[in-house]
């Protein structure tokens, strides 16, 4: 039976983990004025207020970067078997609540927000709610700040913790609607003898509500509150939200003894709390992980140093100082006002001297160099790479050649694929805490309309009553959910790479390797496997009707739909039937296998000259009947007839063609080949000059644009 803190341990269990929490949220100020490219505090006098801002934008362009959309992924039950219920689980996630749970912004936005924070800090949490408003009941979430929500103390994440705690601060009205609407739910369940579904303690509240509002204490406010010094009154709860299903979750007042305002239980089939963590890096040291500033944040405190040094020299060689020589008394006729630093400027001196000073040296000399070593320091840090560092300045044992820039950008990815992985595990627990709370909750029935893409799913899914217009029933949509995201580095891996690769190889050259592979027959290559394992890396949500599989139409066949038309000679009632124009054979042979006429045609068809041996089959094959002469007399490749027969004897005069037919339409051994075949299958020399003219016609125009 699990255990969880009683009346009397809530207010010191909370002053403990408010305690240890603040050991680690202390530096959070300096994480956020360094996120926000703030002026230091103690910049020395008369320095120029001016940041190098490496960090702030580097943060902001990473999340911008690996964070470009919303993740995918599917809902599964864990209590239930019914495929129907998870795929209809999967529309209400894509169309209802992803659309609907938008407090304070949209889901994007709030994501985006969510994963930029955790990068900041180390960590971030959230909170997940049941909300009813207008035009929208179901689960919601909102962004917490990470100083108000506490870790169980001694514990190293949010996951080891047996309960969190959280504040929560309501305005005098909010708090006095809450009594209002608690009193009249007690006073209806009264009068038709019903338990109230109020669980808050209405007394309490109004002896809070008497005491008036106290405020944010100030580690608690954020980087605005803090900077224009917000003082609003608020009415502050601290609630501890115990792990497990059925789980108390207990509300106090610290201000007021740590009395128990509200008591709920967790309706969370799943037992998780409402209230998740994303992390950036998670080192199960600190509770609060740890992210990017804290790595880089000194570096670029010396890198604004230097950046407001360089300023300074910058204004004051523009702008130098003035020495003056001679005390005041010994000055006679010097005017100090007229020492302006002007075209044609006349300084009136008198009897004393007065000069530019000439501060030059060189540590300035080399500031610009030291400043790029310090950046590419503070790249290194981040895990990322500046193009903009010179090759010629800088860190050098940062690498600038062509084979050091491509690693960076592998270390880059790799980093990337990182923190894309820790958001993956972010928006899973957001995803199954928002479903598992929004069907706990939700009551009643409800007219849901359907996509017909949608209603195909669920009938393909088992449920033969799916229809554009169906009512839900919530009673019966309970379940536990579970939520797996679509892995979001698999189209980078390098099994999709490789797979990538084995596709360019096998179709490049006309395909050559393939030719070579099922040279010997023992081999057969399926392209069609190559794509459709390639394609499947994208989790495309609609690939099995893109790729059908050929049962599926043998099905569509049966069922009165149109039959696949066979292509291969012989394949209809027993007679030949030639291949449609423009489709090349279904069906593959191996070159050794074949008669000596196929063999022939597959050679010219390679570009490659017959063999003599398979020269008459060729001729036999692809001799046509001779055309009627054209109109108009077309070119024809000098020194030799256009349709020479293929035999032993006329190679020489073979050889002699083919390389007139090279000079004369400009192309290479391959297109003169195609040209040769053309000929033989019956074109005219005047449509094949045509058709040549069209292609480099097109090609041009390709290039142009």
């Amino acid at each position: 039976m699990a255990t969880y803190l009683d009346e009397k341990e809530l207010l010191p269990s909370y002053t403990a983990a408010v305690e240890e929490a603040r050991k680690h949220t202390d530096r959070f100020d300096e994480y956020d004025r360094l996120a926000a490219n703030g002026i230091r505090p103690n910049l020395p006098k008369n320095y120029p207020e001016v940041n190098d801002g490496t960090l702030s934008s580097m943060l902001d362009e990473n999340v911008k970067r690996v964070f470009q959309k919303l993740y995918s992924g599917k809902f599964s039950a864990y209590d239930r078997s019914d495929a129907w219920f998870d795929e209809l689980v999967n529309v209400l996630w894509t169309r209802y609540i992803i659309p609907g749970a938008n407090t304070d912004a949209d889901f994007f936005t709030k994501f985006w927000n969510l994963m930029y924070r955790a990068e900041k800090y180390g960590s971030n949490p959230f909170f997940c709610f049941f909300s009813t408003r207008d035009d929208y009941t179901g689960g919601d979430w909102v962004i917490d700040n990470p100083r108000d929500v506490y870790l169980e103390p001694g514990k190293v994440s949010a996951d080891s913790s047996n309960y969190l705690w959280r504040n929560s601060y309501m305005t005098k009205l909010d708090l006095q609607n809450l009594i209002e609407q608690a009193q009249a739910e007690n006073a209806d369940a009264a009068k038709t003898k019903r338990d109230s579904f109020n669980t808050w303690d209405v007394e309490l509240l109004q002896q809070y509500v008497n005491a008036g509002p106290g405020g944010k204490d100030d580690q608690n406010k954020n980087r605005t509150e803090k900077q224009r010094q917000i003082q609003s009154p608020y009415f502050t709860f601290a609630t501890a939200y115990h792990k497990g299903f059925n789980a108390p979750f207990l509300t106090i007042i610290p201000s007021m003894t740590g009395q128990v305002v509200r008591t709920r239980e967790n309706e969370n089939p799943s037992g998780a709390t409402p209230i998740g963590f994303a992390y950036h890096t998670q080192d199960l040291e600190s509770p609060y992980g740890r992210g990017l500033v804290q790595k880089a944040g000194h570096t670029q405190n010396v890198l604004d140093y230097f950046k407001a040094a360089d300023v300074l020299a910058t204004q004051m060689g523009v702008e130098p100082p003035t020495k003056i020589k001679g005390s005041e008394q010994s000055l006679t006729g010097f005017v100090e006002s007229s020492i302006i630093y002007a075209p044609r400027q006349k300084w009136r001196v008198g009897n004393g001297d007065a000069n530019p000073v000439d501060l030059s040296n060189g540590v300035y000399d080399q500031l610009q160099s030291r400043m790029s070593n310090y950046k590419t320091d503070l790249m290194n840090q981040l895990g990322i790479f500046d193009t903009s560092v010179s090759s010629t300045v800088g860190n050098p044992q940062f690498s600038k050649t062509p084979a050091g820039v491509a690693n960076l950008n592998t270390r880059t990815n790799v980093n990337d694929n990182f923190f894309s992985r820790s958001g993956a595990a972010a928006f899973k627990q957001l995803a199954e805490r928002l479903m598992n709370i929004h069907l706990a909750n939700m009551e009643g029935t409800e007219p849901y309309g359907l996509l017909e893409d949608e209603v195909e799913r669920l009938q393909k899914a088992g449920w033969a009553e799916a229809s554009k217009n169906i009512t839900l029933v919530w009673k019966n949509l309970r379940g536990k959910m579970c939520f797996e995201v679509d892995d979001p580095t698999s189209i980078n891996d390098e099994e999709t790479q490789g797979l990538k690769e084995v596709i360019t190889t096998l179709t490049e050259n006309n395909g050559a390797a393939v030719s070579l592979i099922e040279g010997d027959g023992d081999y057969r290559v399926d392209l069609g496997e190559a794509y459709r394992q390639y394609f499947g890396k994208f989790q495309l949500p609609n690939l099995d009707k893109i790729i059908v599989p050929v049962d599926s139409e043998n099905s569509e066949a049966a069922n009165g739909g149109p039959a696949p038309q066979p292509t291969q000679p012989g394949a209809a009632n027993g007679q030949g039937q030639a291949t449609p124009a423009g489709r090349a054979p279904s069906s593959s042979i191996n070159y050794k296998d074949a008669p000596p006429d196929i063999q022939a045609q597959m050679e010219a068809a390679e570009g490659w000259r017959p063999s003599p041996t398979h020269a008459p089959a060729l001729q036999a094959a692809m001799q046509p009947p001779q055309p009627p002469a054209p109109a108009t007399p077309a070119p024809t490749a000098p020194q030799a007839p256009q349709h020479l027969p293929i035999t032993p004897e006329n190679a020489a005069q073979l050889s002699q063609e083919h390389d007139a037919t090279k000079q004369q339409y400009g192309v290479d051994e391959h297109g003169a080949a195609i040209i040769m075949a053309a000929r033989r299958a019956g074109v005219p020399e005047a449509k094949i000059a045509e058709g040549m003219a069209a292609a480099r016609a097109n090609a041009t125009k390709g290039n142009q644009q």
